[in-house]
């Protein structure tokens, strides 16, 4: 009779795990790419992967609160609050954070924890940017 039971338990949750709608899924934040050297502005690149028919519109990107940085551990410096944060659009569909500063990055790492929020929720992420020195 157990067998029976939990067979059909099985049966019942693959079921419903295939109604449940892709877009459930969370979005996920990619990796951090440096596009620039010590001394330089800050110029990187943060992929955003969207579950199916999300709406890069309806993504918001931005530094934590500094009570989160408390929460998280993150050390809070005055550089971060000059660094911009730009979700666009690539021509092949996928979404990408432009992160810049307008002034140069003159400590050898940057550590900063970003939220990234959209209808389904929010989510933070910490990121440790080595920045090495320009190529001579």
């Amino acid at each position: 009779m157990k067998e029976k039971n939990v067979k059909h338990l099985t049966k019942t949750l693959a079921v419903v795990s295939l109604l449940v709608p892709m877009s459930a899924q969370p979005l996920g934040i990619g990796d951090i790419q440096l596009h620039s050297a010590l001394n330089e502005k800050l110029n990187a690149e943060i992929h955003l992967h969207l579950a199916a028919g999300e709406n890069p519109a309806d993504v918001s990107v931005r530094l934590a609160p500094p009570e989160k940085f408390d929460q998280a551990g993150v050390p809070w410096n005055y550089f971060l609050s000059k660094i911009k944060f730009h979700p666009t659009v690539q021509a092949d569909g996928s979404v990408v954070i432009k992160v810049s500063s307008r002034e140069p990055l003159t400590e050898p790492f940057l550590d900063f924890l970003l939220e990234v929020s959209w209808p389904q929720g929010s989510q933070f992420r910490e990121f440790t940017v080595l920045v090495d020195p320009p190529a001579a």
